[in-house]
């Protein structure tokens, strides 16, 4: 029925074809009204194949890790941090996340990805601020690609937390790579004591469906 056209419009439309759901949407109300659900995906997929058309994902995939940082302990080479290590930073395959997984993608079929978000916080110890920071930023390396900067801070003092602005950069020749690394360039000093940080990121991924 008028109904089931309209979802299976829907699912085009959610799925990226746009192409397709555009043909869809001028048969709507014609001669889809009496088939199923099942029925009217199956003529449309039928088009989209016959038209082309590659069906697409949209999705966000998260990203974090943690770096532990010395205190401070009162020697001549304190003070000197130009870079942090986050491990799980190294060699990221994104064929390996759930996401990729549930949206029936892989690497090799990104379109598009681009960094969505970039927080870091202080997990410990509790009361501790990044007033031992004063900038930092992320760069993303991959195999055959030069390194670009993805993000970058300069750090308030008397904060706990921050979010990263960030570049306007197309990601998707470093994401298809089999790994890409994320890493940092820092103006920082040791920390008073001990510190343990985390980085939150999301990238937003674009991807014709397998």
């Amino acid at each position: 029925d008028a109904r089931a056209s309209r979802r299976a419009l829907s699912f085009l439309t959610k799925r990226g074809c746009r192409r397709c759901a555009t043909t869809a949407h001028l048969n709507v109300s014609h001669p889809w009204s009496s088939m199923s659900y099942r029925s009217v995906i199956a003529a449309f997929a039928a088009f989209a194949l016959g038209a082309g058309c590659t069906p697409q994902v949209r999705f966000d995939v998260p990203v974090d890790g943690e770096a532990k940082i010395a205190g401070a302990g009162g020697g001549i080479l304190d003070g000197v941090l130009s870079s942090i290590g986050f491990e799980g930073f190294n060699n990221l395959d994104f064929d390996t996340t759930s996401e990729f997984k549930n949206n029936d993608t892989s690497r090799e079929h990104v379109a598009s990805a681009t960094l969505k978000s970039l927080a870091i916080s202080i997990v410990s110890p509790a009361g501790a601020n990044f007033d031992w920071l004063d900038q930092i930023t992320f760069t993303v390396a991959a195999d055959g690609e030069d390194t670009v900067e993805v993000a970058s801070a300069a750090v308030e003092n008397g904060v706990s937390s921050f979010a990263c602005d960030l570049s306007d950069v197309e990601l998707a020749p470093y994401v298809r790579k089999e790994t890409m690394s994320i890493r940092t360039q820092a103006d920082a000093r040791n920390p008073p004591q001990d510190t343990t940080i985390k980085v939150e990121l999301v990238f937003a991924v674009v991807a014709d469906v397998i």
